[in-house]
This record gives C-alpha cells, structure tokens and sequence, in this order.
C-alpha cells in the first residue's frame, strides 16, 4: 500500500478504482481502391439488388405458369384423344357384330350398374344357356 500522509487525511492510490477510458477498435487500414459506403448508398444498392431479383423471379413465375397451362392442354387434348378412340373402337367392334351378339351386349351394359356380378377380369357372369334369370326371360 503506497499512501502519502498529509496532517490527517491519508491517500490512497487504487488502480482499479480509477476510471476506465473505453477504447474504440482501430479501424481497418483503409488500402487506396476501397471506399466507404454512406447508409443511403448501401440502401440503395440493396434496392437495385431485390429489384433484379424481383424481376428474376416474377419472370420465373410466368414461365413455371406457361408451363402448367401447357401441360393441362396436353393433358386435356390426351384425354379427348383417348375417349375418340374408345368411342370409334367401340362403334367399329357394334358394326362387327351380329345382331344377336350386339342385343346380348347392349343388354349386359344396361344391367351391368344395377347387378354389379363381375367375375374374374371384369367380365359379367351370364347364366348358363336356357336358365332363366330372375327377371323371367330368356
């Protein structure tokens, strides 16, 4: 304790006692192709920066919309496609049958939603030849 004694009073000197001085960090050395950049320039570098984005990105959209509505008209016009040659298949197999062979089909495809007796691969069970079904026919 080191203390100086002057009539009554005595002093103590006490480093941590003495107020600190915060220093600041150094700055970077500034080299001479750098430059510093106010708040409103950063911000509107920013701005320009989203702004190119934005439009990157609102132009990607349109193209993945394009694309979607491409691929349902594909789909749409497969579907036709697909139904137009069911229906020409289905009209050229009528024309191929006899009339006994078409009143027997047309006959299932009427009974067909009302008694749903599909027998292995889907095909309408038919009673055996004479037996009457329920309805009283042939």
């Amino acid at each position: 304790m080191s203390g100086n004694e002057t009539g009554d009073a005595v002093t103590i000197d006490n480093p941590a006692a003495a107020p600190e001085q915060e220093t600041a960090p150094a700055p970077a050395p500034v080299s001479k192709n750098s430059r510093m950049f106010s708040e409103d320039e950063v911000e509107a570098i920013r701005r320009q920066e989203k702004d190119k984005l934005y439009d990157k990105i609102s132009k990607l959209q349109e193209q993945v919309e394009v694309f979607n509505h491409e691929r349902e008209e594909q789909k749409r016009i497969a579907e036709e496609a697909a139904a137009k040659e069911a229906e020409e298949r289905r009209l050229r197999e009528e024309e191929e049958m006899s009339a006994k062979e078409l009143l027997m089909k047309k006959e299932d495809e009427f009974q067909q939603p009302q008694h749903c007796s599909a027998g292995v691969g889907g095909e309408v069970q038919r009673p055996p030849a004479g037996v009457r079904g329920a309805e009283g026919g042939p």
